[in-house]
């Protein structure tokens, strides 16, 4: 739906590109986001195995994100919370951050 979104229509791009985009990503959104971008700005290049090898776009989203962590949460108490519920992969119940916490 994501790479629909954002202008990819070919249907074997598609089939190649989202199981690219699940293997490096996991389906982590700001992930997810930055690789289809990538892709996007590049045209939609065709998937090759080289492709999984390139790691610089995710490296610039977890160093940004790991900076707004330490912006919007100064407290080290609250950052080591969100550490712990960042290695759950998918959803998570609010019950389950505050029994964390």
């Amino acid at each position: 739906d994501v790479l629909i979104s954002h202008g990819l229509s070919d249907p074997k791009k598609l089939a190649q590109s989202s199981r690219l985009i699940w293997v490096l990503t996991a389906g982590h959104p700001q992930l997810v986001h930055a690789c289809v971008r990538n892709l996007q700005s590049k045209g939609w290049p065709p998937v090759r195995e080289a492709d999984f090898l390139k790691t610089e776009d995710f490296e610039h989203v977890r160093t940004t994100v790991r900076r707004r962590l330490i912006d919007e949460l100064p407290s080290e108490g609250a950052r080591y919370i969100a550490y712990r519920l960042s290695l759950i992969t998918g959803r998570f119940p609010r019950q389950m951050a505050l029994d964390l916490a």
